[in-house]
């Protein structure tokens, strides 16, 4: 859709605060280009994994933009992590709103975490990019925009930049992967079910199996017993195997095991990143990475797979608590406000 189409929009939000708070206003700002459609006609027939990936793929694909404009890679970078929170965060709302009942039950867990985890990550992919940019730029202008829509992010020793590069990378990389191996299944199962997200992951247990690749092989049957579980109302065992997924099978693999010493070593300027940013239930405070650390008499090393588990655990079970107890899908929305804001509004500096 053309760019002056969605003018009014964007217009009526940025120069009125308190309409710019509304949930539904950002949300209505992104779906015009990166549409999320629900409900539609999708082909609950075709048993097709790659359909669904590819469905998956579209809804953060920052194509729409590039055939508007030139962007850097930083700008590229950016965008399509803001496009994955918002994913996370409208399938989530989503999926509470079409229980239509005046409590929903919080089931996508995982799903509303990955939503604020995915921005906080974007915090640390976006540290220095504003001083970077050349002067005068488009990017510069936009990256100072976005930088105070939230707090500031680690100071960077000029010593460690060439591993913080490094990092970002690597982090970008693998906020794309989670993205793509988990997103789909939820878009799936949202919109066909479980028999249908089952036989999704059994295709894709047989073809590992025929190219012998089997821990991939387990790693999608591990899918088909989460989904059971979420299917049988086990919400908080099926979004804890989702987490270990995440954790384990994708990021301590790619991501963690990967970092040579000085990069990891580096990796500790980010973990004042590794908080959360809801409340727990009756708006205590959750734990950051380093306070849940040292709490327990740890160092506080992300790169350590059973003490980084054991915090996502205990914030994805906080986070969780908290959503439920907020009860209603508007009161829901407005926690959730924060982080959809800052997707629409950077991304709506490009699209006007």
């Amino acid at each position: 859709m053309k760019a002056f189409l969605i003018l009014p929009v964007l217009f009526v939000f940025l120069v009125q605060p308190s309409f710019a708070s509304d949930y539904q206003s950002y949300e209505q700002v992104l779906e015009k280009n990166w549409p999320i459609p629900n409900p539609q006609p999708w082909d609950c027939q075709s048993h097709n994994p790659y359909y669904w990936m590819d469905k998956a793929q579209r809804m953060i694909s920052v194509e729409p933009i590039k055939k508007m404009q030139k962007l850097s890679e930083d700008e590229v970078m950016v965008i399509r992590n803001l496009l994955i929170s918002r994913a996370y965060n409208s399938l989530f709302t989503y999926s509470l709103r079409t229980q239509n009942t005046d409590l929903p039950q919080v089931k996508f867990i995982w799903m509303a975490a990955g939503s604020q985890a995915s921005v906080t990550v974007g915090h640390a992919l976006q540290a220095g990019l504003a001083s970077a940019a050349p002067r005068f730029s488009k990017a510069r202008e936009n990256f100072r925009k976005l930088e105070k829509m939230h707090d500031t992010v680690p100071v960077l020793p000029n010593v460690l930049l060439r591993s913080i590069d490094k990092i970002k990378n690597k982090t970008a990389e693998n906020n794309w992967r989670v993205f793509s191996d988990i997103f789909w299944q939820h878009l799936a199962y949202t919109n066909c079910g479980l028999d249908e997200v089952v036989l999704l992951n059994q295709k894709m247990v047989e073809e590992k199996l025929r190219l012998n690749r089997y821990q991939e092989k387990f790693h999608y049957e591990r899918f088909i017993a989460l989904w059971q579980d979420m299917e049988a109302g086990k919400y908080l065992q099926a979004n804890m195997k989702l987490i270990w997924i995440e954790q384990h099978n994708i990021l301590q693999k790619h991501m963690y095991d990967g970092l040579d010493a000085k990069a990891a070593n580096a990796m500790l300027l980010f973990n004042q990143m590794a908080k959360a940013d809801l409340k727990g239930p009756g708006g205590r405070h959750i734990l950051s990475f380093n306070e849940f650390s040292w709490d327990r008499r740890k160092y506080p090393n992300l790169g350590y797979f059973p003490l980084r588990f054991k915090w996502m655990k205990y914030v994805v079970g906080e986070q969780a608590a908290y959503l439920q107890e907020l009860g209603t899908v508007p009161e829901v929305e407005e926690v959730m406000t924060p982080s959809l804001r800052e997707s629409a509004e950077f991304i709506g500096f490009y699209l006007h």
